[in-house]
């Protein structure tokens, strides 16, 4: 036991507080009764040990609280080994103190239940007990202590509500730098795929035109003079086609269009038939002869 939980003890006196026990569903609660719910102090630490809770963290926040301070009181209450002192609270503050209690935080099902359970019914069932009804209103509807209570509450919602309403606005703020920066990063890689598809179509279209060859082409790169070329060109024209038709390969024609006949078909048939009758006098290769 620590030192906070191990209470002085107080020599008897001879007319000491009268002390009632009530039972709450197996808890062996203590209270010193009083004229009103304000004055009838109720012994803490039963309750808190009560509900399964450490007595050590509520006895701290009961000291601790603005509000419930000023319903604590020290009162002596009569064990075996003497008077001893234990932290009281009146029972019109009990109910506040309840209220502080999140069950959200309890991870014990059986727990949850047990706070659960005290929480509806202790302060109801004490003040039945003692006054025959539930806390009744004081005569001069809400004292001055449950205006404090009420007070505490409002501030602390309101402070809640404002945390709350500045930490959306900040979500939404990121969120919207978030979207716009997608956006963003999605039109540059947009913009650079299409880059990327224009400069592999130059260079298909490129590869292409390097693969093919007309029969003008091939007489002005073996140097063939001027002077009676085109009609040479369709001579030469004609025995390319007819080779190309031999080994099987493409000839694109258009009726438009002289014909033009893949580089490597050009390439074999000056080296095995028409290399003679046009006397190249330079290669052609990457695009040139060979």
């Amino acid at each position: 036991m620590s030192n906070r939980d191990r209470q002085p003890q107080l020599p008897m006196q001879p007319n000491p507080p009268k002390i009632t026990t009530v039972d709450f569903h197996g808890a062996q609660l203590l209270a010193i009764v009083g004229d009103s719910p304000a004055t009838t102090m109720i012994a803490m630490k039963p309750v808190v040990e009560g509900m399964g809770l450490d007595w050590t963290t509520q006895h701290r926040k009961i000291h601790g609280h603005p509000v419930l301070a000023e319903g604590v009181g020290i009162m002596p209450i009569p064990s075996s080994g003497g008077q001893q002192v234990t932290t009281c609270l009146s029972l019109d503050a009990l109910p506040f103190w309840l209220a502080t209690i999140n069950t959200n935080k309890l991870t014990d099902p059986a727990m949850k239940e047990r706070v659960l359970l005290f929480q509806r019914e202790c302060a109801k069932a004490l003040s039945a007990h003692f006054f025959g009804s539930t806390l009744p209103v004081p005569a001069n509807d809400l004292d001055e202590r449950t205006n404090g209570i009420v007070r505490s509450i409002i501030h602390k919602v309101t402070d809640l509500q404002r945390a709350f309403t500045s930490q959306t606005q900040l979500v939404t703020s990121l969120q919207t730098q978030l979207t716009r920066q997608e956006q963003e990063r999605a039109a540059r890689d947009a913009q650079h795929a299409d880059q990327i598809a224009e400069l592999r179509q130059i260079v298909l279209d490129r590869t292409e035109a390097a693969r093919w060859v007309s029969p003008l082409d091939v007489l002005v790169q073996q140097n063939v003079p001027p002077k009676g070329r085109r009609p040479l060109a369709v001579r030469v024209g004609n025995q390319l086609s007819a080779f190309a038709a031999q080994r099987g390969s493409e000839i694109w024609q258009d009726p438009n269009l002289p014909s033009i006949i893949q580089l490597d078909v050009v390439q074999e048939w000056l080296a095995f038939e028409g290399s003679a009758s046009l006397k190249p006098t330079r290669s052609f290769s990457g695009g040139n002869l060979s």
